[in-house]
């Protein structure tokens, strides 16, 4: 089952789902924002019409409601142009699955790194090991054999 997704380690997977929430959260606050900010340049707009209509509006007071509107439409475009970012920021965070036990079958045989539960028998450590994708073929002299008294140094 192929996905596309990259495999990283848990911690890794944490960090860019935690960055992943944390801008969703993010641009649903400015989604709101700017909604307030649209609500806030139409009430001068209409507070303007309505004050116009009925014949009562002063110039001290258009030009205080007009300064009232532009301003909260350029805050208006300002959380509109943060939003847009924040959602292309999203969108270029990489898709990523986390290392388990169902992933394991995914990760590409070179690359995979297996290491033994136990240590080796007696019989285990007469097998040179070598590298997996190795097409040339070694000389035995060169090949690497595990010695006893290193596995058990290594472990004190």
């Amino acid at each position: 089952m192929k996905t596309g997704k990259r495999i990283v380690s848990k911690a890794e997977y944490a960090r860019i789902q935690s960055l992943r929430l944390g801008m969703n959260v993010s641009s649903y606050c400015l989604l709101f924002l700017t909604l307030g900010c649209v609500a806030a340049t139409c009430l001068p707009a209409m507070m303007i019409i309505q004050a116009t209509y009925l014949g009562f509006l002063g110039t001290r007071s258009f030009v205080m409601l007009f300064a009232g509107m532009l301003f909260a439409g350029s805050a208006t475009f300002l959380c509109g142009k943060l939003l847009g970012a924040c959602c292309t920021k999203i969108e270029a965070l990489e898709k990523v699955m986390p290392f388990t036990r169902a992933t394991i079958a995914e990760l590409p045989a070179p690359d995979s790194l297996v290491r033994a539960s136990q240590e080796p028998t007696q019989a285990d450590q007469s097998i040179l090991l070598r590298a997996a994708a190795d097409t040339n073929q070694t000389p035995a002299a060169q090949l690497l054999r595990p010695v006893p008294e290193t596995i058990t140094n290594s472990v004190k």
